[in-house]
């Protein structure tokens, strides 16, 4: 997805002429207003759109965040983020509201549930070339509305993490693979497991470097649950280097008998980029992880 110089832009020159195309497509541009850039509730809603003069959903668009002295990337489900868009909801009386940044967006139906049971669709704009001719069908009603069970959100939202975070962990394998005896290590490791050194297995790793890590920061709180006496809630403070932080949580797991899961091997040696590690905190954050 092209980078947009902000939030307006990127509404107006992609989400905006998408939904006008969608509305063609579907038949329903004689009865659908599309309105860019307009107050409702004392801030300005980024597009909200109109059926035959009624309101129908607003959209709320926002790529970075600002923590402190830190700007980081931001996600839909940041707290944030989804609590302007439902204010808007609320006040504006919408009956849907969606976020998004440059690369997916999200649906929701106003209601008496929270946000996160209220999840109705989420598209990546690369991978889902007809997400606005669903997003209008949906809103509609052309297509039956289904609230996502959470553990499908849950699921959804690791799957955007890890497709987010794989081309990352591909460059620091790399990166860490010019130093001559993280290589010869590696490439004895590699041996171990019967696979060569090549560039093909060398993304192998990379993708199962970033499984890993998912995967350890999910048991962690599974673990946390059991023993919320002994293990800290997973936070970062702004100054704090997140991979430290992450080795600190995972030295106290060890210490309750689950060394096989959090011991250092050599997949683990693959550093964080720093947009890795905003990653991991987006998704900390907008999935209450922490």
């Amino acid at each position: 997805m092209e980078r947009w110089r902000s939030e307006r832009d990127f509404v107006a020159q992609y989400v905006l002429p998408k939904m006008k195309e969608a509305a063609i497509a579907l038949g329903v541009s004689d009865i659908l207003d599309f309105h860019f850039d307009v107050p409702v509730d004392g801030g300005i809603a980024d597009l909200f759109a109109e059926r035959a003069g009624k309101r129908l959903f607003v959209v709320e668009a926002k790529f970075k965040k600002k923590v402190g002295k830190v700007e980081r990337d931001i996600e839909p489900r940041d707290p944030e983020v989804i609590e302007q868009a439902v204010r808007y909801a609320v006040y504006g009386a919408f009956p849907f509201y969606l976020t998004c940044n440059t690369k997916r967006i999200i649906l929701y139906q106003k209601g008496d549930r929270s946000p996160f049971e209220s999840e109705i669709a989420s598209f990546e704009f690369e991978l889902s070339a007809g997400w606005a001719e669903q997003i209008l069908k949906l809103t509609l009603g052309q297509t039956p509305i289904r609230l996502k069970a959470l553990d499908d959100t849950l699921v959804d939202t690791l799957h955007e993490a890890f497709n987010d975070l794989l081309p990352d962990f591909v460059t620091s394998l790399t990166e860490r693979l010019h130093e001559r005896k993280f290589k010869e290590r590696y490439s004895d490791w590699l041996e171990a497991q019967g696979l060569e050194l090549n560039d093909a297995n060398n993304r192998l790793i990379a993708e199962q470097s970033g499984y890993l890590q998912l995967n350890k920061l999910l048991f962690y709180q599974v673990i946390r649950t059991i023993y919320p006496d002994r293990l800290d809630p997973l936070k970062v403070g702004e100054e704090q280097d997140v991979a430290e932080a992450l080795e600190r949580f995972y030295k106290e797991a060890r210490k309750i008998d689950y060394a096989p899961i959090y011991e250092p091997d050599i997949i683990s040696e693959i550093p964080l980029t720093r947009r890795a590690k905003e990653r991991i905190i987006a998704l900390w954050i907008s999935n209450n992880i922490c």
